[in-house]
């Protein structure tokens, strides 16, 4: 059991380097864009680093807003585009992934740490 958890905190950041790397580069291509003049507050791509942001902040602290953050911007998202929209609730759910894996209130990383006898502050040091 021991040799499977860690072969799992040491694999598991590199698969997920992986696919957000990947996924950058997939939302890069689709949403065509340019990287140069065109990353201006008017443009529609600044929304997915500032949702990212904000979803894992309030995860990261246990406060749960993802739900709520989305009804409220969904209208807005959409103005911009559907595929805005859909990148958004992607972008947002990989945030919320993130940080509930990093955050020291969680419930359930507190069980797993518990279980396994390893302090938060070694968990970091490992991951």
């Amino acid at each position: 059991m021991n040799t499977l958890f860690t072969t799992i905190t040491k694999t598991a950041p590199i698969i997920l380097i992986y696919i957000f790397t990947h996924t950058v580069v997939i939302l890069v291509k689709n949403m065509e864009l340019k990287i140069g003049a065109g990353l201006l507050p008017a443009s529609r791509f600044w929304a997915l680093p500032v949702i990212f942001l904000v979803i894992f902040l309030f995860n990261f602290f246990s406060v749960n807003v993802g739900g709520a953050f989305f009804k409220i911007m969904a209208k807005h998202l959409k103005s911009l585009s559907t595929n805005t929209l859909a990148y958004s609730v992607t972008v947002g759910f990989m945030a919320r992934f993130l940080a509930y894996g990093v955050s020291p209130l969680s419930g359930n990383l507190q069980m797993s740490l518990t279980a396994t006898k390893l302090s938060y502050k070694d968990y970091i040091k490992k991951t």
